[in-house]
């Protein structure tokens, strides 16, 4: 990034830093919002300890009909990041992105056919969920340069009783759900202060190189920068708070009007009003 000649290390956040101390430090927030935009944090923060049920309900219905967890909370605790489940823990903060090899027409990962983009490991009643997830680990002993040891944990991820048999070539990428503070300031960032910070080959050798990654914003239909996501694969944070309803809890919404299940014997090819309001996604987003 561009060197910034008014930035303090007490002040990572500028203007929007919260001296806060203990659980609900994350969920804090920025000190100057207005009045209005105080508002619009209520709902949205409202909505994302919401938990949903499946239909008929009153309240908060349209969960599934498979799905990863049951509200935004439930991965983000707290506003931070998840962790990889322990013993015989279920997965709660960890998910499965699934692929073949190959792009799509837009240069994104290949879905993988009756599975889509990510497994979901969990089902309402009368639904089959799409697999398993076993974790198992092997530890590894390695030596520093002063013959000192360490040992890592390696884990391996393998997907049983699938509801169907998967293809051949399915990769798989597990992703530990992100904490959600300061995102907003991250999309603030201009997009040729990314560009100049792009060094793929490393030419200040400095040992950090990186690229731009684009995708496909699906509100502008266009390629742009991605920012959100361990692998920047979502534009902004409309798009990223619209395919997480979508693709963790089966909630669709106007960015993602259909199931996750579509492609399955069990998507039910209803073409049903949205599970959350415009309204109450734009509120989340911000």
């Amino acid at each position: 990034m561009l060197e910034d000649p008014d930035f303090n290390e007490w002040l990572s956040g500028g203007s929007h830093t919260a001296f806060e101390a203990g659980a609900g430090a994350f969920s804090s927030m920025f000190p100057n919002l207005s009045n209005r935009n105080k508002e619009i944090h209520g709902v949205g923060d409202a909505a994302f300890e919401a938990t949903f049920v499946s239909a008929p309900s009153v309240i908060r219905p349209g969960l599934g009909p498979i799905f990863n967890n049951v509200s935004c909370t439930s991965c983000h605790v707290n506003d931070g990041r998840g962790k990889p489940p322990l013993g015989t823990e279920q997965i709660s903060s960890l998910l499965i992105r699934l692929s073949i090899p190959g792009q799509t027409e837009h240069g994104g990962p290949v879905p993988v056919p009756g599975f889509g983009g990510q497994l979901q490991q969990r089902s309402i009643f009368g639904a089959l969920p799409e697999a398993n997830v076993k974790i198992t680990y092997e530890d590894k002993t390695h030596s520093f340069a002063d013959g000192s040891s360490y040992s890592l944990r390696i884990p391996t991820y393998t997907l049983e009783n699938a509801y169907t048999s998967l293809p051949a070539g399915v990769m798989t990428s597990p992703r530990i759900t992100p904490p959600i503070h300061g995102l907003g300031s991250f999309e603030a960032i201009a997009e040729e202060d990314i560009l100049a910070s792009v060094d793929e080959n490393d030419r200040d050798a400095d040992g950090i190189s990186g690229k731009a990654n684009y995708i496909w914003d699906i509100v502008h239909e266009k390629k742009v920068i991605g920012r959100f996501g361990w692998k920047a694969n979502n534009p902004n944070l409309l798009q990223q708070s619209a395919e997480a309803y979508n693709e963790d809890m089966g909630i669709t919404n106007f960015i993602f009007p259909k199931e996750s299940s579509n492609g399955q014997e069990q998507f039910d090819n209803q073409n049903d009003e949205y599970e959350v309001s415009d309204s109450v996604l734009q509120a989340v987003a911000h």
